[in-house]
């Protein structure tokens, strides 16, 4: 099976403080094993490194997770070039969305693939614009 992922999910698999960090956690051994694959826009890996840097105040255990997840043969990384993002402007107008959660559910739709997601705004405003997936479905 193919996905996106946000990066709230990632975050959570890294941080057993988080809520669903265990069922996270399986659903990215399952990506890094091969048993799923997944297309994510480079800003997910961005926002992973940024909130694991802030959340824990270690820069070095950051920099490590970006590398793991970058060596995921199982992940496409996606760059946002000017024509994706025009692509993206008038779904972020209509969901009315943050810039980053946008290029996420933007991806989801140019792809046509399942977003999981734990940030409910995603999930309210995206619902209806692409197939969601909760992460209990991985477990």
């Amino acid at each position: 099976m193919q996905l996106v992922i946000d990066s709230s999910v990632f975050v959570a698999a890294f941080r057993e403080q988080e809520k669903d960090s265990a069922v996270c956690f399986r659903l990215l051994t399952q990506l890094e094993q091969g048993k799923l694959t997944a297309i994510i826009p480079v800003s997910v890996l961005l926002e992973v490194v940024a909130a694991i840097a802030r959340r824990t105040s270690d820069v070095e255990l950051a920099r490590r997770i970006g590398s793991r997840l970058v060596s995921f043969s199982s992940v496409s990384f996606i760059d946002l070039s000017i024509f994706r993002t025009l692509q993206y402007l008038d779904l972020t107008a209509e969901l009315r969305l943050a810039g980053m959660d946008a290029i996420v559910v933007g991806t989801a739709k140019e792809f046509n693939l399942p977003l999981v997601t734990l940030d409910k705004e995603i999930q309210r405003r995206a619902g209806e614009t692409v197939r969601l997936l909760s992460v209990q479905d991985f477990s």
